[in-house]
């Protein structure tokens, strides 16, 4: 398997060849704390067989991941005090990495959850400082050397939470790992929601591209985060890494009807057409790999906790699951590396690029008429469906081949695909 890279361009993703890697990523957070091998087998076959290429996971879990034993009984730290990778975690991470290595699935490695490097009130979680600027750097590094020089693992540091809490932890696991491997893996932050973790690391060297987190309500549009990430000078490439799940309550309310398929879908578009490097997927059932004997997830909230209605391993082949591959499928024939995202009227999206023939790619998220000037004369017009990825012909009724005018299949969202 090749190594993960920064493009040329600086504002992607590339493998050492030099093609463009498009991020199409699942959050699977508890699977070193709540699955057992055979389930992750299952899993790691069901998400390479929809085209997932990344999994991001952690360490030591949120979900009383430093006091609750794994499902083969052990715990991820041996001493709190001086917190070192216990060595059964470890053999458990290195068969995940060999497992998902072999079906072409990189895993994005959280050292820690976010709550234990500082102390705070949540209103889900308890929280206790486990990490902090006296211990952080040896435990990123003992981790880093257990893991070894492995071609598919990406850091990400943090966990959901403010970045600016505990910046000096997160810069001491950086140094840490980078004593270890160099500039041979990449890392990021993975923040609370929304934010960046532009603020305030993207000046660090260490920070190979940025991380936003845009979460998990239905109104808000990831386009918003990522341009602001994609504006910032020195260019890195920038990822929504959790944006809104599948059967997740809105705004992590039960009381508040579910996100579905179609939510899901205009969180990556928006994220995408705005610049991101690719997308991360997520479903409330299985980011927690929920189940009812694991309950009491949190000691705060009664059960089922966030609403959760089905085992995590019935619900991988939610409909968003299945559709994620589609936007990734957009680029295959196109090159990622130099596009230039645009702004439309009436919140669509643009992108354009140049590779290996200009392209310009429109999102729809409501359906209607296209209007649109192109640079170049389109030898191909086509509706891309998100939810099948079928391509659809698109006639073209404006007044020359260049000022394209196009009405949408329906009101729902699609892709407008103008190729040279």
């Amino acid at each position: 398997m090749q190594r993960l890279q920064i493009a040329p361009d600086r504002r992607t993703l590339a493998l050492e060849d030099g093609s463009p890697f498009f991020w199409q990523a699942d959050t699977a957070w508890e699977l070193l704390h709540h699955a057992t091998r055979p389930e992750m087998l299952r899993y790691l076959d069901v998400r390479a067989e929809q085209g997932f290429n990344v999994v991001q996971t952690v360490f030591v879990s949120e979900l009383e991941g430093p006091f609750v034993p794994n499902a083969e009984g052990n715990l991820p730290l041996d001493d709190l005090d001086d917190p070192a990778p216990s060595s059964g975690y470890l053999d458990l991470l290195r068969f995940l990495l060999g497992e998902a290595e072999a079906r072409g699935i990189r895993i994005a490695l959280l050292p820690t959850w976010g709550s234990w490097a500082h102390e705070e009130n949540h209103p889900l979680f308890r929280n206790r400082r486990i990490f902090h600027e006296g211990n952080a750097e040896a435990f990123a590094r003992r981790l880093a050397e257990a893991v070894g020089d492995r071609p598919n693992v990406v850091y990400v540091l943090g966990g959901d939470r403010d970045p600016r809490l505990a910046p000096e932890v997160w810069r001491a696991m950086a140094r840490g790992i980078r004593s270890v491997v160099g500039r041979r893996c990449l890392i990021t932050y993975h923040p609370y929601g929304p934010c960046t973790s532009s603020d305030p690391f993207h000046a660090d060297d260490w920070l190979d591209f940025n991380m936003v987190q845009t979460g998990h309500v239905r109104e808000l549009d990831p386009a918003d985060w990522v341009r602001r990430d994609w504006s910032l000078e020195p260019p890195k490439p920038v990822l929504d890494g959790e944006p809104a799940y599948e059967n997740i309550p809105d705004r992590l309310d039960p009381r508040n009807e579910r996100l579905d398929d179609t939510d899901v879908r205009r969180h990556w578009h928006a994220a995408v057409f705005a610049g991101s490097a690719g997308i991360t997927y997520g479903c409330n059932n299985v980011w927690m790999l929920w189940d009812p004997k694991w309950e009491p997830i949190s000691k705060i909230v009664p059960p089922p906790f966030l609403g959760a209605d089905r085992p995590w391993l019935d619900a991988l082949r939610l409909p968003g699951a299945g559709q994620v591959r589609h936007l990734k499928g957009l680029f295959e024939s196109r090159s990622l590396i130099g596009r230039r995202p645009e702004a439309l009227i009436g919140g669509r999206l643009a992108l354009h690029g140049d590779e290996p023939k200009p392209w310009t790619l429109v999102w729809v998220p409501f359906g209607g008429e296209v209007r649109l000037t192109v640079r170049f004369d389109p030898a191909s017009l086509e509706w891309h469906d998100p939810q099948t990825g079928e391509l659809l012909p698109a006639d073209n009724t404006g007044p020359s081949p260049r000022r394209l005018r196009t009405q949408a299949p329906d009101g729902r969202d699609w892709v407008l695909c103008v190729d040279a």
